[in-house]
């Protein structure tokens, strides 16, 4: 991508990417997992911390970002979370 020739001075060149450019990235990992404070999803189950009831199986919920496309992450997560609801276990890691 790049600007047109309109484009001269480093102060348009700029404006140009401010108003053209996004991240290729998809938003992820805000809602933090664990038992602190902060936390808004328990670390196992995917369990709202708070709301008795509320499940966080998207991608939200990935601890760290992923350096690949999400989709195949989020579908994981959403499998074994829905596993986790019917069956009343708690997630744990595969291997």
């Amino acid at each position: 991508m790049r600007p047109s020739s309109k484009c001269q001075t480093d102060a348009e060149i700029a404006e140009y990417f401010r108003r053209h450019c996004m991240t290729p990235y998809h938003p992820s990992s805000t809602c933090r997992m664990g038992t602190g404070s902060g936390a808004v999803v328990d670390g196992g189950a995917l369990k709202s911390n708070g709301i008795e009831g509320l499940y966080v199986a998207d991608a939200s919920a990935i601890p760290e970002m992923v350096s690949g496309n999400l989709k195949t992450t989020v579908v994981t997560i959403a499998e074994r979370g829905a596993r986790s609801i019917l069956t009343g276990s708690i997630l744990r890691p595969a291997g």
